[in-house]
């Protein structure tokens, strides 16, 4: 929880406060990136009691904890953002990923309906010829992530499936050899590290994404439409 002594702060058993500050836009990155770093420690600190990992592991995840600050602000003092969202804006974009990838890219795909109104869907990659495929067309935005070696390849090919049908892909991806091809129009390269940490460096591109189309649109980026900071109906 956020907010010091909020009404679910005083419901609530057991609080663990996020310390993210105060939440200026609705859609707030830091609030979403405090939340799953804390989730991390505490699956990463259970795992430790439960012996599930040597010391050795344990150190090389506490140091890939720590290199995060430096890779975030590497990572968005990068100038492509602005770049992808001029490929992006007003239209219907799919986001695709295959396992962990696929939960962050519905937070990415969230983000953008919520503060630039444009429609986008979110599936997973290996379901992707279930039907979703026929939604695809000429020029037709595609953002996809790929982030774990044993699905990677299935995951390319997913992606070369959309382009043979018109898509203009933008992949995040930590595989540094991967080169794309025809019809990959951006790749963000995030270093490797350890799967407690890879979240951060995927969904701050996303939401880079996302804000540099909501300015793109002139959209208030700080007070979406229809939204609020607190709910309070069911």
């Amino acid at each position: 929880i956020n907010v010091k002594e909020s009404s679910i702060a005083r419901l609530v058993d057991t609080v663990i406060y996020t310390e993210a500050g105060d939440e200026v836009a609705v859609a707030s990155t830091k609030a979403y990136t405090s939340q799953v770093l804390l989730l991390s420690l505490l699956v990463f600190s259970e795992a430790i009691r439960q012996g599930k990992l040597e010391s050795d592991e344990q150190e090389k995840i506490i140091a890939d904890f720590k290199k995060i600050p430096k890779q975030l602000t590497k990572l968005l003092a990068s100038n492509v953002y602005q770049q992808i969202a001029k490929t992006l804006y007003q239209k219907d974009i799919f986001y695709l990923g295959r396992r962990l990838d696929y939960y962050l890219m519905l937070e990415g795909s969230l983000k953008l309906k919520e503060i630039s109104y444009i429609h986008s869907e979110c599936y997973a990659a290996g379901e992707l010829k279930h039907g979703t495929i026929s939604l695809i067309a000429n020029n037709t935005p595609v953002v996809a992530s790929f982030t774990n070696e044993e699905l990677n390849e299935k995951t390319i090919s997913n992606i070369e499936e959309v382009i043979a049908r018109g898509a203009e892909v933008t992949v995040i991806t930590n595989d540094l050899d991967y080169k794309g091809g025809n019809g990959i129009k951006n790749i963000i390269y995030i270093p490797k590290t350890s799967d407690f940490v890879i979240p951060f460096l995927v969904v701050v591109p996303l939401q880079m994404i996302a804000y540099e189309v909501a300015k793109l649109k002139k959209c208030d980026i700080d007070k979406p439409r229809n939204l609020a900071k607190s709910v309070t109906v069911e």
